[in-house]
C-alpha cells in the first residue's frame, strides 16, 4: 500500500484505505477500483492524496503511472524523476514511454 499525490491516480488503481473528508465522513470507501469518474469527482472535492494497494515500486503502478504521464501534456522528466523505482526498472521518455523491467 501505498500513499500518493491524486494527480499520480489511474484508472484501475484499488483504494487501499478510505477517502475520508475534514467532517470524518466516507467519500470512497476501501477496496473500490478507480475509475475516471470516481477521480474526476475527488479532484471536485479537491482531495490531495490516496492510499492504493501496491506500492510505487511495484511494476505494474510505475506502467499505470507512465501511461498516465504519457496521456498528459505537460509532463516532464522532472515527474519521471520524483518516482522511485527499483534498480531493475526504467523510464525512458521520447516520442512514447519506453517502460522496461528486467528480471
Amino acid at each position: 500500500m501505498q500513499k500518493i499525490p491524486l494527480k499520480q491516480a489511474t484508472p484501475g488503481m484499488t483504494l487501499a484505505k478510505p477517502v475520508i473528508n475534514d467532517r470524518g465522513m466516507t467519500l470512497v470507501g476501501a477496496g473500490t477500483r478507480l475509475t475516471e469518474d470516481t477521480i474526476e469527482r475527488l479532484v471536485g472535492m479537491e482531495v490531495k492524496r490516496i492510499t492504493v494497494e501496491g506500492h510505487a515500486r511495484d511494476p505494474f503502478l510505475v506502467v499505470r503511472f507512465a501511461r498516465n504521464l504519457e496521456a498528459s501534456p505537460g509532463y516532464t522528466e522532472a515527474d519521471i524523476e520524483r518516482l522511485d523505482l527499483p534498480p531493475n526498472v526504467t523510464i525512458n521518455p521520447g516520442v512514447r514511454f519506453l517502460v522496461t523491467i528486467n528480471r
